[in-house]
């Protein structure tokens, strides 16, 4: 395996993935507001 820039790579990941994951509840959010109008 990798072992140069392995604690970068596996950090930049962490923060892709969470970026992700933030965005996919925030277009969930918003999804559910739009399919359950009050």
């Amino acid at each position: 395996m990798y072992q140069i820039g392995n604690d970068a790579l596996s950090a930049r990941d962490d923060a892709l993935f969470y970026t992700q994951r933030w965005n996919i509840e925030q277009f969930f959010r918003t999804a559910k507001q739009h399919l359950r109008p009050t």
